[in-house]
């Protein structure tokens, strides 16, 4: 009987510091949201952008501010083809003046915001609402 208690105290204290370091890890949760690394494996060129919007609020040019990858020059203007679909990781709208990570396709001619690579039963490479981040310093760490 004494064994049988000193498990189940064994066990309590191990779930307790369990629930213990999960609320840490809760409490200490940032505010940046993940870049999918699917996304970014299947761009040619990753830039961060300067975004300016329209008179709609959609975004309507990008200036590029730093190449991460690809050979886009900062102070190009590329011209994307489904920019005014992006929205931004976090369900925010889009800054005039915001620098946003851009994961960008290029084929030759036109450069497209990048989407998931295919997989069997969707087709994710043009999606209706490509993803776009802010460029801080947690999406900064996560792309180097």
């Amino acid at each position: 009987m004494l064994i049988a208690r000193l498990r189940f105290g064994v066990a309590l204290a191990i779930f307790v510091g369990w629930l213990g370091w999960l609320a840490l890890a809760v409490a200490k949760k940032g505010d940046t949201y993940p870049v999918s690394r699917a996304q970014l494996t299947n761009a040619t060129h990753l830039v961060a952008a300067r975004l300016t919007l329209g008179d709609d609020g959609l975004p309507v040019e990008a200036a590029v501010v730093e190449s991460l990858r690809g050979d886009l020059t900062p102070d190009a203007k590329p011209t994307i083809l489904n920019l005014a679909n992006a929205i931004v990781v976090g369900g925010t709208a889009p800054k005039s003046g915001g620098i946003y990570l851009l994961a960008l396709q290029y084929d030759g001619k036109t450069f497209r915001i990048a989407g998931l690579p295919r997989s069997p039963g969707t087709d994710p490479a043009d999606p209706p609402r490509p993803l776009i981040y802010a460029w801080d310093d947690g999406t900064r760490a996560q792309v180097r």
